[in-house]
């Protein structure tokens, strides 16, 4: 059995020895050809150039072209190097020179466009419009450009990084006209610059960030162009440090701190040229402590707190004609309220108590004895009987006080006219609407007949020339006190005014 199978597979080697040494053969074979025919190219070639390469000894080494004879080494040399420029000029110098020679002109819809980088490209929307021209990198623009929007008009004119306005650059609105010069960073203001309106003036010159004035800048008057404002921005408002300019552009307004586009803080406030307020300021009005000046004297007219514009905490008060201390103490709404001392002319108290809405606070003092009523107004000029009343004079304040009896039988004041040369709540000169927004509606109004007090008090107050017996009258009433006001003949002006226990 087993030569058997040793027989069986010596035949079979024997086979495939057979067909190997076959394919051997047949692969000898195709080596020598391909290898002849190499040999037989290279020949011919080494030939040809050969022929080409050497000088020409016989006619048949030329061409005849147009009836001139050509050097077929030349010819073919010449076509070959014409076809290699080409070859390198299409292949390798036009994509490198296009967009730095001359401009390359692109669709922003052509996958080219999208990642071109050159210095001289112009972009066209799909409607062959012009929309960019400059320098560009990886297809957005880059270094300088020009910017059109879709009718053509020119948007931006200046520096480029990754598509977005950063550097130096001019911004133009739709109908071309220039409305901002300056720094941008991520097409926005930021830096110096400058805005203009449509006339083309000024509007601002200074810093800005993320496209709005912050830091110092000065702005100008969008229709004169003169000075408004220099100082510090934040947010686009007036913000910090600044001086405000009146409408002519050279005389100072105001100067000091801002706060959301509103004096806030110390500062000196300008009518003129000439400075009125010198103090604290919230929210655009005097509130803390300030001063109030004349404007053409540059007297001092209040020194003290204010509160939403007005008189508020402790403060003096000066004369506006003489100029001379009037009232110092507390001060509610503009007005005198509370305790105070009320100077004369010459610079002596006339009264050191209360006061409200303005006034003397008579009201409170209904009630007192004659020495406590010398406490607070000092000693009267004089002192009359009228009948079973007892009348003070204090010149000073140009008023008179009114003694009645008590339930006790003693004297206690009741009752206080005031003549014209001292005004009482700021009712003096008022009209009667005036009149009516401090103490209202009147009670009544009236041709009130003079009793005997009155007509010596009206006497004693120098009054007795412009009264008669009866005299119009209009009375208003509070809680527990009225208010009476007396007019001349000519029934408008008021020359007294009465203040009672209703």
């Amino acid at each position: 059995m087993s030569g058997f199978f040793s027989q069986f597979f010596s035949r079979i080697n024997s086979s495939m020895q057979s067909q190997i040494s076959g394919i051997a053969r047949i692969t000898s074979k195709i080596t020598n050809l391909t290898n002849s025919a190499l040999q037989k190219i290279q020949s011919k070639i080494t030939r040809n150039i050969k022929v080409l390469t050497s000088k020409p000894k016989s006619k048949k080494d030329y061409w005849r072209i147009f009836g001139i004879y050509f050097a077929k080494r030349f010819v073919v040399v010449g076509v070959l190097s014409v076809g290699a420029v080409i070859f390198i000029f299409y292949s390798i110098v036009f994509p490198r020179c296009e967009g730095y020679l001359w401009y390359a002109k692109l669709l922003i819809s052509n996958g080219k466009a999208q990642q071109f980088t050159g210095k001289k490209v112009k972009l066209y929307d799909i409607d062959k419009k012009l929309i960019y021209q400059g320098e560009m990198s990886s297809g957005k623009p880059k270094g300088f450009g020009i910017q059109y929007d879709l009718n053509g008009n020119l948007k931006y004119k200046g520096n480029f990084d990754l598509g977005k306005y950063s550097g130096t650059g001019e911004l133009f609105d739709s109908l071309g006209n220039l409305k901002y010069s300056g720094s941008f960073q991520n097409n926005k203001y930021s830096g110096m610059g400058q805005l203009f309106n449509t006339s083309g003036k000024i509007t601002y010159i200074g810093e800005f960030d993320g496209g709005i004035r912050s830091g110092k800048g000065t702005e100008y008057d969008p229709k004169s162009g003169v000075k408004k404002y220099y100082g510090e921005f934040a947010d686009d408002k007036y913000e910090g440090r600044g001086v405000l300019y009146s409408p002519g552009g050279e005389i100072i307004s105001y100067e000091g701190d801002f706060k959301n586009g509103m004096f806030d803080g110390n500062g000196k406030k300008y009518s003129s040229g000439h400075l009125v307020y010198s103090g604290a300021f919230k929210n655009g009005k005097y509130s803390g402590s300030g001063i109030l000046y004349d404007a053409s004297s540059g007297n001092i007219l209040y020194s003290g707190d204010f509160e939403e514009g007005v008189y508020s905490g402790n403060g003096k008060l000066y004369d506006k004609n003489t100029f001379d201390l009037l009232y110092e103490g507390e001060f509610a709404k503009g007005m005198k309220n509370g305790a105070g001392i009320l100077y004369d002319k010459l610079g002596i108290s006339v009264f050191n108590g209360d006061f409200k809405n303005d006034g003397i606070d008579f009201v409170s003092h209904f009630g007192k004895s004659e020495d406590d009523i010398r406490e607070k107004f000092g000693t009267e000029n004089k002192r009359i009987n009228s009948g079973e009343k007892i009348i003070f004079l204090y010149t000073s304040i140009d008023s008179v006080l009114i003694f009645g009896k008590d339930k006790k039988g003693k004297n206690a004041f009741e009752c206080a006219i005031i003549g014209k040369k001292f005004d009482f709540m700021g009712i003096r000169d008022s009209s009667s609407t005036k009149r009516c927004s401090i103490l209202g509606q009147p009670y009544s109004s009236t041709h009130l007949e003079l009793n005997q007090i009155q007509r010596d008090s009206f006497s004693i107050l120098n009054l007795s020339s412009i009264y008669s017996n009866t005299l119009k009258s209009d009375k208003y009433t509070f809680e527990n006190y009225f208010i009476r006001t007396f007019f001349a003949p000519d029934e408008q002006t008021v020359e007294a005014i009465e203040i009672g226990k209703s």
